[in-house]
């Protein structure tokens, strides 16, 4: 049993074209709604860093929020299915290995077809293209859950990174809705002087007087002193 031709029956496609003008445009609504719900989300992020001894009260330290910030823009445009890939194998499958052939009026697996004598059915040819494409899809996906041991999505190392930062997110979508990213890092601080990380290096090794046994008492009461000092200079 084959398909009405299109030449000699067009109006058997009418209303086919129909429900893809509707399903396109029904699409276009549904992307202007999203990106209208994305453009109203209210986002806070939260600094758990407390101030230093040697910081003013009034030193805003605003480069950890614009750096996870930045990290957290650049997620809106990242796929687990990449659109690229998708439609290069696309093109494989449906020109290079000529399967649409298989979707003219009378079907053939065969590479040589006459279009002259034989035309293509779009029914059929949006039928096959789209099914080649979910698959293309779901291949990704399961090639991704494969391999997500060793490379993490993006989201994953995006918690990771507000972890190390010690910067929290709050995302409200709605009235009473949303999203919270905890990100407060386990250690009190994410960022200090090198006298600071000495310190936490010594206490990783199990030795309280790690920079004691290395500069030695005074030495490191005026390597203190100094960068005190500097730190107030600049802050002034």
């Amino acid at each position: 049993m084959l398909l009405p031709s299109q030449e000699y029956l067009p109006e058997q496609y009418i209303p086919f074209k129909i429900a893809i003008g509707i399903s396109f445009l029904l699409k276009l609504i549904s992307t202007a709604i999203m990106v209208y719900k994305q453009s109203s989300c209210h986002i806070y992020f939260l600094d758990w860093e407390p101030p230093r001894k040697y910081e003013s009260k009034e030193e805003d330290k605003v480069w950890r929020t614009l750096f996870v910030a930045n990290e957290f823009n650049e997620l809106s445009v990242l796929r687990t299915i990449s659109v690229e890939w998708s439609l290069f194998f696309l093109g494989l499958f449906m020109s290079g290995f000529e399967w649409e052939n298989t979707a003219a009026q009378q079907p053939t697996i065969h590479r040589e077809l006459n279009t002259d004598s034989v035309k293509i059915n779009i029914v059929l040819k949006l039928f096959i293209g789209c099914g080649i494409f979910y698959v293309i899809g779901l291949a990704q996906i399961i090639l991704r859950q494969l391999i997500k041991i060793w490379f993490p999505y993006n989201i994953q190392d995006f918690t990771d990174f507000c972890s190390v930062a010690n910067i929290s997110i709050f995302i409200f979508d709605d009235y009473l809705h949303g999203y919270y990213v905890h990100g407060q890092s386990p250690d009190k601080y994410a960022e200090g002087n090198a006298l600071w990380l000495m310190q936490c290096l010594g206490d990783d090794i199990g030795h309280g007087d790690f920079l004691t046994n290395i500069f030695g008492q005074n030495a490191l009461q005026q390597q203190q002193q100094m960068m005190n000092n500097s730190l107030l200079n600049r802050i002034a």
